[in-house]
């Protein structure tokens, strides 16, 4: 693997685990909109890594909100 796409990888993998970037993708804190969309502006090279952590993350918070749902409505006795 190439030292460039290494680091590529490395990027897209520290945002995926950055909590902030995870409480904004996750529409928890609306407050770094500004933040994220400065440190988009200022990395042209990492756009693709961005959009698909941003994705990734995306997905997950949807797949666990709806699971901690269905789990609650179980656990309550909602889901008849």
């Amino acid at each position: 693997m190439g030292k460039m796409k290494s680091f590529k990888n490395n990027i897209y993998e520290e945002l995926i685990a950055d909590n902030r970037f995870i409480e904004w993708v996750s529409g928890n804190d609306k407050s770094d909109y500004e933040y994220w969309e400065n440190w988009k502006d200022n990395h042209p090279k990492f756009q693709i890594e961005f959009e698909e952590a941003k994705k990734n993350r995306s997905a997950t918070s949807i797949s666990t909100s709806r699971y901690f749902k269905q789990r609650n409505q179980i656990y309550l006795g909602q889901n008849r």
